[in-house]
């Protein structure tokens, strides 16, 4: 199969937990969503996928991962078991599973433990159940979506022949009036930082937002899978498709995210909502016009340089700011510089190779310098 290798290498170890038992064999697509304490939540979300139109749902597995560390306290496992009882008894016109990573014996590692991990664990169980264009879907446990979701996504990919497509999202209000500036607020941030990156010029301008992410299973293989991180998961594995191919992007508002709280992981939504009802200014978050400009500048020159030595690239960044050379020799662009001219046959192949180097991480390092 074309997992085999990638599940040899790279996937979990599937002894450490406790799967389903799955009669089909095969699914045209798959849901993976990660559960945290989340009976509350979750038969929202798994009711919004019931109510998908102009779509063959026997087609759709849907992956709940309960999930906790071994170190997590009697309350959350607590909650997590409702969760199973909640999801056993939960009738669907799909198809519904959940991976027990939560019960005794059956805990994450602390080490571990976090979103990034437990998408790792639903996706990679996943793959026994795909074809290669099998569509994987990021959700998150929290969010419901639109009742053409299902068609609007499948559609996409056999009108565009995507490897990996992203979806517009809005969060859900809230009761909190205050809490429904500050989420309209932060949004707004996340999706001006994407528009403002793309028009700069860099293939990485969009959001990077965990339950508007899905990619074929053979995308998923080839770019090794999900990253292993508590936090920003969904940052690192969208940036590892975007170095492998292009991402579509669906300007179809499709997830609604909740806006409540949380403190699970730093830097996701819900820690941003409690710094910014504790005072924070959303207006902080943002990098300066400057810096896009600096940006834009870069990149233009940058692809001006194809076949040209260290001194002309040395020379052409000063000549934009002279900081710039001092920045990208701490960031190591000089030492790589002429591997990717040697290695590069063609502009484009120059172009791709360039983008590779200067990623997303190190785009928005570039960003915050100049802010």
């Amino acid at each position: 199969m074309f997992y085999n290798k990638y599940l040899e290498k790279r996937a979990i170890t599937f002894i450490d937990y406790t799967f389903p038992s799955i009669k089909r064999v095969y699914f045209r697509s798959i849901i993976i969503i990660p559960a945290y304490c989340e009976s509350k939540y979750i038969i929202d979300t798994l009711d919004s996928l019931n109510e998908q139109v102009d779509f063959d749902l026997s087609s759709l597995l849907v992956l709940v991962v309960i999930n906790n560390s071994k170190d997590d306290p009697p309350n959350v496992i607590e909650d997590n078991r409702i969760t199973a009882r909640l999801i056993a008894k939960k009738k669907s016109r799909y198809n519904l599973e959940y991976i027990d990573a939560f019960s005794i014996g059956n805990g994450i590692p602390g080490k571990l433990a976090g979103v990034g991990y437990s998408r790792k664990i639903g996706m990679d169980f996943a793959l026994k159940y795909s074809y290669p264009d099998t569509i994987l879907h990021c959700l998150d446990a929290d969010t419901i979506v639109s009742k053409d979701y299902m068609t609007e996504i499948t559609s996409a990919y056999k009108k565009k022949g995507a490897k990996a497509l992203l979806v517009d999202f809005e969060h859900q209000k809230s009761k909190n009036s205050q809490l429904n500036t500050h989420i309209q607020n932060y949004e707004f941030f996340l999706k001006e930082t994407a528009r403002c990156i793309d028009e700069a010029g860099s293939p990485y301008g969009y959001v990077s937002l965990g339950p508007t992410i899905t990619c074929l299973a053979d995308t998923y293989v080839k770019v090794g899978g999900m990253v292993n991180k508590k936090a920003t998961e969904d940052f690192y594995f969208l940036q590892k498709i975007r170095k492998f191919t292009n991402i579509i992007f669906l300007d179809k508002k499709l997830v609604f995210p909740s806006s409540r709280l949380s403190e699970r992981v730093y830097l996701g939504t819900g820690f941003r909502m409690k710094e910014l009802i504790r005072g924070k200014d959303v207006e902080s978050l943002y990098y300066s016009s400057q810096s896009y400009k600096v940006l834009k500048e870069i990149i233009s020159r940058v692809l001006s340089l194809y076949k040209t030595d260290e001194m002309r690239l040395n020379k052409e960044l000063k000549n934009i700011d002279c900081s710039l050379a001092d920045f990208f020799l701490k960031e190591g662009l000089f030492e790589v510089w002429e591997k990717i001219n040697s290695e590069s046959k063609s502009f484009n192949q120059f172009e791709l190779q360039f983008h590779k180097w200067f990623d997303n991480f190190k785009t928005l390092r570039l960003l915050k310098f100049y802010s």
